[in-house]
């Protein structure tokens, strides 16, 4: 509570006094008990005093309190008190350790009761409970990975604790879609995090699937001066044969063949890290 007074005419220089103690100049007191004052004002050129009694009311303490429930499986919960009506409040949790911050930081679940006081005789009592908000449970679901090696993908999803989730592939920026694709076969870590801030992880392999083939083809019959083409089929991206000699293009798929005696090829076809080699038979004829 608090006294303020309004004085006007004479020299305009006042005094204050409240209950004969001089205030200055100061017109206000404040950090009031209730109870009856006297006030006055004297003109400090005049020396005309003039002074009323005043009483100030009863004035309760007030308080409620909000909390935040502890998340992710950890001892984060809050408590904050919004109090007034009187000054030179401080606050106790569980009965102990009375402090002037409103807020206490750090609980874990379970129930709680707040002191609120201004003295020893005027206090308030509130009681709540910080819940235990359970951490995400991950979902994880990979694609495999072609020979091209840049279509695996990761779909990542989660039940529980606060939603809208968020989503990161290998410790990227988190982002709404949960589904990652365009991949390379191997390791990544993937993370979920949820609208309260809980975060979880984890690694997850994306398989290799081989889909690569191959096949020599039949036996090449060869006469003597003359070529055949090597009829050898593959879904590959590179090739190449081994002998290379006799071959118009080790490098081709087909190449051309020029023999002198029977011989064995063998092609190795190459799509991203896999590989497939197979052979083929060359048949001389003179």
């Amino acid at each position: 509570p608090a006294i303020t007074l309004m004085a006007g005419g004479g020299s305009g220089s006042y005094e204050y006094f409240l209950d004969g103690v001089s205030n200055g100049s100061s017109p206000s007191w404040t950090g009031l008990s209730s109870g009856s004052y006297f006030v006055n004002v004297v003109d400090l050129v005049s020396g005309f005093s003039v002074g009323a009694p005043t009483t100030l009311p009863q004035v309760c303490l007030t308080a409620t309190l909000t909390h935040t429930d502890a998340s992710c499986g950890k001892n984060n919960g809050t408590i904050t008190v919004t109090a007034g009506g009187v000054p030179n409040i401080d606050y106790s949790l569980n009965g102990v350790n009375f402090q002037t911050d409103p807020k206490f930081t750090d609980l874990a679940p379970g129930p709680y009761v707040v002191t609120v006081r201004n003295s020893p005789t005027s206090f308030i009592t509130l009681n709540t409970t910080i819940l235990a908000v359970a951490q995400p449970i991950m979902n994880v679901t990979p694609t495999a990975a072609t020979c091209a090696n840049n279509d695996g993908a990761i779909l990542v999803s989660g039940t529980g604790g606060p939603q809208p989730y968020q989503y990161s592939l290998d410790a990227g920026a988190y982002g709404n879609n949960g589904t990652f694709d365009k991949l390379a076969s191997g390791p990544h870590t993937v993370s979920l995090k949820d609208a309260g801030g809980c975060v979880v992880g984890a690694p997850v392999t994306v398989a290799l699937t081989n889909n690569l083939t191959a096949n020599g083809g039949p036996d090449v019959p060869v006469c003597e001066g003359r070529t055949a083409v090597i009829q050898a089929v593959s879904n590959g991206a590179s090739f190449s044969w081994s002998p290379a000699a006799g071959l118009d293009d080790p490098h081709a798929l087909q190449p051309k063949v020029t023999a002198t005696a029977d011989i064995t090829y063998n092609l190795t076809a190459t799509t991203g890290p896999c590989q497939l080699t197979v052979p083929v038979n060359i048949i001389f004829h003179s």
